[in-house]
């Protein structure tokens, strides 16, 4: 099974930011004329040096065809997660290692009807490497304010109590909602 006929692509949705921007980073598995089986345990992901990352749920892996490079291909999204970069200059993430099984139908002389008609099959493992890609990664502007935590993006702030009508010594809750886009995980309380 040749590498134009199954690979691993390293997509990422930006390849110049600012810090603490986040980034979306995908791999996806790419065949077209073989059998996958399953995709194994032993995968090697990146140790994503200088991000702050956030996995993000992949739920049952599902298959689109997209054509790419002048072929069609049967493609599978098998990992994606955020990035926010958090320094300045060119960061390298590295290459991912995968693992899947193929079946691939013997070629041994037909010994029935029953061989012929429904065929026999070896299940072989094929190592798979999603190439490194580079980030760069700009400096956030000049003149921050004294307390900047990191927290990038666009956020808004609400408040809510529990009641309105209180009696002396009556306990309320008050509850602080905080939305928005951005690196949430940097907001510090």
């Amino acid at each position: 099974v040749g590498a134009e006929n199954i690979f691993v692509r390293t997509l990422v949705s930006k390849t110049r930011v600012r810090e603490q921007e986040a980034i979306l980073l995908s791999y996806k598995l790419y065949f077209a004329g073989v059998d996958v089986a399953q995709l194994t345990n032993n995968t090697r992901l990146p140790e994503f040096k200088g991000f702050l990352k956030q996995e993000l749920e992949m739920g049952e892996i599902q298959t689109e065809l997209e054509h790419y490079n002048g072929r069609n291909y049967q493609v599978a999204t098998i990992y994606r997660t955020l990035l926010f970069p958090q320094r300045s200059g060119d960061i390298v993430i590295d290459a991912a290692q995968f693992e899947v099984l193929l079946r691939v139908q013997n070629r041994a002389q037909v010994r029935s009807i029953f061989d012929d008609f429904f065929g026999s099959y070896t299940t072989v493992t094929k190592p798979l490497a999603a190439p490194s890609t580079t980030i760069h990664v700009a400096e956030l502007p000049a003149g921050k304010p004294a307390g900047f935590s990191g927290g990038v993006g666009q956020f808004s702030i609400n408040s809510q109590l529990s009641d309105t009508d209180l009696q002396a010594n009556e306990a309320v809750t008050l509850t602080l909602t905080i939305q928005g886009a951005g690196n949430m995980k940097l907001l510090k309380t």
